[in-house]
């Protein structure tokens, strides 16, 4: 089965300290994208606002 694509809203300490070592030791998940307007995850696609990243079509 492919991994699940997510993103993430709001780049801050409990993404950076829990969310992301979490879904780096899964392989059933695959971060795409992230929208925050002071934080960023490097690797992947990251926006500003939620909106924009939805009307990008991340993932698709």
């Amino acid at each position: 089965m492919s991994p699940i694509h997510i993103s993430i809203v709001g780049v801050g300490k409990i993404v950076r300290d829990q969310h992301l070592p979490s879904i780096a030791k899964n392989s059933d998940y695959n971060l795409i994208a992230a929208a925050s307007r002071h934080g960023v995850v490097d690797g992947i696609d990251n926006f500003k606002s939620i909106e924009a990243m939805l009307g990008s079509g991340a993932g698709h």
